[in-house]
C-alpha cells in the first residue's frame, strides 16, 4: 500500500515541480494514517489511541523543534551565510529536540543514558 501511495504521489505531483512532489511525498504518511489505524485495530486488536498516545511526546518535541529551527533561521539568516547556517540549524534542532524529550520523558532519558554509562 505504501508503494502505491508513494508512486501515485510522485506521478501526480512531479509535473508541478520538485517542491510540490517533495511535499506530497512528505504528506504520504499522513494520508495513509486512517488506513494504518484501521489495520492496526482489525489485524492486531490494538486501538489506535494506544499507538498515538505513545508517540505524542516525540511529535510534540518534533513540532517544537521545527518551530525553533524556523525561528532561528529567520532571525540568523541576514547575518550568516548558508554554509554557516546549515550546521547551526542542525545542532540547534538536535539540542532543542533533546531538551524537549528530556523534559517530557525524563525516565526514558535516564534509562537510555544508563545503558551507555555502563559500557
Amino acid at each position: 500500500v505504501q508503494t502505491i501511495i508513494t508512486l501515485a504521489a510522485v506521478f501526480v505531483f512531479a509535473p508541478f515541480g520538485l517542491l510540490p512532489a517533495t511535499a506530497a511525498f512528505a504528506a504520504r504518511p499522513l494520508a495513509s494514517l486512517p488506513l494504518t489505524a484501521r489495520l492496526l485495530r482489525t489485524k492486531c486488536g490494538v486501538h489506535a489511541r494506544l499507538l498515538f498516545d505513545a508517540q505524542k511526546p516525540a511529535l510534540i518535541a518534533a513540532a517544537i523543534m521545527g518551530v525553533g529551527v524556523s525561528v532561528l533561521r529567520i532571525s540568523a539568516e541576514p547575518f550568516l551565510s548558508s554554509i554557516v547556517m546549515l550546521p547551526l540549524l542542525i545542532i540547534g534542532g538536535g539540542v532543542l529536540y533533546t531538551a524537549v524529550i528530556w523534559l517530557l520523558l525524563p525516565d526514558f532519558v535516564r534509562q537510555f543514558s544508563a545503558r551507555f554509562a555502563r559500557r
